[in-house]
């Protein structure tokens, strides 16, 4: 039996090598920073005191943040902090420090957001991404003017500290694209790989589907051929029968038998290996029965019916509950007539569970004084009853009609 891929696995795989990827960031960024902020902060020492403190807060930070991850492995927290202090810090040095060339300060915003999107969600990456771009309009209209005026030239060795810096700031932004870049060639190849499994999958699902089809119309194949040995054997043993009557409830028994055989050579002939079109079935269950009629009579028959398919739990009982009422037709009330009519209507009931059922002839079944019900009608009662429906007969001097309101059992459709 073929294993059905759940796209948690696929989720979980995908998770796993995220956080792997999460660990290296945390720790090899930590240890990054803490190298750079110690650079740096020696480098500031000699440009403002307000340079120094911010690049001394990023060492301190760096400095704990390596702890964490060497001691504890807590990714997450590593990147709350860097994330959201890398955001708030830059922007208060872009604003407020006026004597600091803030040409790296951009790239800090946007590896701190970078870091809240990959490490901590979408939600906080949203907040300080809009909290980066108001910090940077703020520059802009209240700051930057004052900054020019402050601003004085850079010496060379503060130069090599600003290089430096541009360095770092883009080496971290390069990485963490870095490592977008693998999730999202990670996760396409898992997900063509699993689509792979999946096409081979529904192949040999398809594969198995046609092999269990074919199974089974072998077995309502073979079932309708044993009914019908079981029919010849009868037929052959009837022969030798000379009681009337006993001879009579063989034929009555064989037809029986016949009304279930063609329910199975439907099946095996029909696309629908659960379903069979109801107007077609009863049309050939009738026909069958009526050619069993020896006298002769003209016999017309009309189907209407609203439902198209009935399911087989339904269909073997209302087969059986046609063959007794088309029998009973045949023996009771359709003597001294010439022309006899059967009229079948198949209605929906209140719900797809339930139909209605009505069955109408031109004859008259009138009950004899003192004889218990015939089998065929106690027959018909107990397959309504199996049904949990209901009957009602209606006789006139014209007509006598069988109203059955049964159940309809559907269920899913088996196709071939």
């Amino acid at each position: 039996m073929a294993t059905i891929i759940d796209n948690r696995f696929i989720t979980e795989d995908v998770k796993l090598y995220l956080n792997e990827l999460k660990v290296k960031l945390a720790l090899r960024m930590s240890i990054m920073f803490l190298i750079v902020f110690a650079i740096l902060s020696y480098a500031y020492y000699f440009d403002s005191f307000e340079s120094f403190v911010t690049m001394g807060f990023g060492f301190f930070l760096s400095l704990f943040c390596t702890l964490t991850m060497i001691y504890k492995k807590n990714y997450n927290l590593v990147f709350l902090l860097y994330s959201i202090l890398g955001v708030v810090v830059t922007s208060y040095a872009l604003i407020f420090f006026h004597e600091t060339i803030h040409l790296v300060d951009v790239l800090w915003m946007l590896a701190a957001v970078s870091l809240a999107f990959f490490g901590v969600g979408r939600k906080l990456g949203i907040i300080l991404l809009t909290y980066s771009l108001i910090a940077i309009g703020v520059f802009i209209f209240y700051s930057l003017n004052i900054h020019i005026a402050t601003v004085k030239p850079r010496s060379d060795f503060q130069k090599l500290s600003l290089v430096a810096e541009m360095i770092s700031g883009f080496s971290l932004n390069f990485y963490l694209f870095y490592l977008f870049t693998n999730v999202s060639k990670y996760s396409a190849q898992k997900l063509k790989e699993v689509n792979t499994q999946l096409v081979e999958q529904n192949v040999k699902i398809k594969a198995q589907n046609e092999e269990k089809s074919m199974l089974v119309k072998e077995v309502h194949h073979r079932v309708k051929n044993n009914l019908q040995i079981i029919i010849s054997l009868l037929r052959l043993q009837s022969m030798e029968i000379e009681n009337v009557q006993m001879k009579t409830h063989f034929e009555e028994s064989i037809q029986r038998i016949m009304a279930m055989s063609l329910i199975h050579q439907k099946l095996y002939q029909n696309e629908s290996l659960s379903q069979i079109k109801f107007a077609e079935y009863a049309s050939e269950l009738i026909t069958t029965i009526i050619k069993t009629d020896a006298t002769g009579r003209d016999i017309a028959f009309s189907i209407d019916s609203e439902i198209e398919k009935v399911g087989l739990k339904s269909l073997i009982p209302i087969g059986l509950i046609l063959n007794e009422l088309t029998l009973n037709s045949l023996k009771h009330a359709f003597n001294g007539k010439s022309f006899c009519y059967i009229d079948l209507k198949l209605t929906r009931g209140e719900s797809d569970q339930w139909i209605n059922l009505e069955y109408k002839d031109n004859g008259q079944w009138k009950e004899r004084e003192g004889e218990q019900q015939g089998f065929g009608l106690m027959l018909v009662d107990t397959l309504v009853e199996q049904l949990d429906g209901t009957i009602e007969i209606l006789k006139s001097e014209d007509n006598t009609t069988f109203k059955l309101h049964i159940q309809n059992i559907i269920e899913p459709d088996i196709k071939a």
